[in-house]
């Protein structure tokens, strides 16, 4: 299963967060494989960058903990906390029986790539002969979705 997927992802522990609800397939689908995600974050601007990889889930029912991430999320993806759909995110995180779980991808191994490369008209220094892992971080500003590849075993 391919699925685009909100995130954030938290430079300092170098993992990638997701919220997701707990009665989607895709939810299902991650408990029964938490070692078999599949993970591919491309920059849409020109020049295109990402990042694809493997990584291992972790479900995180720590309300408590989880909201600051949601609302980093909510944040990134609807510019406030006070769109509707975000206080609704923020509410079923909430809940005593939480609609909403938090997933943490630590990353196993990944690749990284640039079309820069192949344009004469761009500047490469930056990218010293690479993208570095880091600059996940800063794509991830600019980037509007994870795609996440989950396994499904019958």
């Amino acid at each position: 299963m391919i699925q685009p997927i909100w995130f954030i992802y938290d430079n300092e522990s170098s993992k990638i967060y997701v919220d997701t609800q707990k009665t989607t397939r895709k939810f299902q689908n991650i408990r029964r494989n938490l070692d078999k995600i599949y993970f591919s974050i491309d920059d849409e601007n020109f020049p295109y960058k990402g990042v694809k990889g493997r990584a291992i889930a972790k479900i995180s029912e720590d309300i408590q903990r989880n909201l600051p991430i949601v609302e980093k999320i909510n944040l990134k993806y609807l510019g406030t906390i006070e769109h509707p759909l975000a206080k609704m995110i923020m509410e079923n995180t909430k809940h005593p029986l939480a609609k909403m779980t938090m997933l943490r991808f630590s990353m196993k191994r990944f690749t990284t790539s640039s079309s820069a490369f192949y344009d004469k008209d761009v500047d490469k220094s930056e990218f010293s002969g690479q993208i570095h892992f880091s600059a996940m971080s800063r794509m991830s500003l600019v980037c509007m979705s994870l795609v996440c590849i989950f396994y499904w075993y019958p």
